[in-house]
């Protein structure tokens, strides 16, 4: 999920985090990537419960 800079700080990832559990009632995981740099969000998915895992992301720009 992205949220655009002036969007935040208003719950918007809160919401969108609970329209897709409400839609999704069948999946049990849901994966969410961040930066190294970006504390603030990695604070979010902590609050949210979520759990550190040590992979690596990869892209091609094309």
């Amino acid at each position: 999920m992205y949220v655009e800079k002036e969007y935040r700080k208003y719950g918007v990832f809160f919401r969108l985090l609970q329209k897709l559990k409400q839609e999704n009632q069948d999946i049990h995981i849901a994966s969410c990537a961040t930066g190294n740099e970006n504390i603030r969000m990695q604070k979010i998915l902590n609050y949210y419960g979520a759990k550190e895992i040590n992979l690596k992301f990869y892209y091609i720009k094309k």
